[in-house]
């Protein structure tokens, strides 16, 4: 019969869970007093691509006679193709130059928890009055 391993005792300063202990001194001068932040800059607003793309949009195509810059290249390949008929060139100036359209949403309640909510207070600010209710 094949007994167990016997576990080894963990070190003084950890739990028998492998946690360290309540006042362990371990890494305590590496971390971060109170109210001071591991990352005081905070996340970078733009990203290294982000960047790359703006100045290469505004920057002025190589050997164009009129001087465009890219994003104006961009658009004008663009116009030309919703001109001839590219429904998906024209959504996608549209979309740029006004902003995309606003999208309709058909809500309907359905949860029979609400309906019963509903129906127990009548005169709810979220419900109303239900129907057939005479109280006024």
């Amino acid at each position: 019969m094949k007994t167990k391993p016997k576990r080894k005792a963990p070190p003084h300063n950890r739990r028998a869970t492998g946690r360290f202990r309540k006042g362990n001194p371990i890494g305590k001068a590496t971390r971060f007093p109170p109210g001071v932040s591991g990352n005081p800059g905070g996340r970078p607003k733009l990203k290294v691509v982000s960047e790359a793309a703006r100045a290469l949009l505004a920057s002025t195509v190589p050997g164009d006679k009129y001087g465009r810059t890219f994003a104006e290249a961009i658009v004008l390949a663009l116009g030309l193709q919703a001109v001839e008929g590219n429904i998906s060139a024209a959504s996608e100036l549209t979309d740029r130059a006004e902003g995309r359209a606003r999208q309709a949403m058909d809500i309907q309640q359905t949860d029979p928890l609400l309906d019963l909510i509903c129906e127990l207070k009548a005169q709810s600010k979220l419900c109303g009055p239900v129907e057939g209710d005479e109280r006024e």
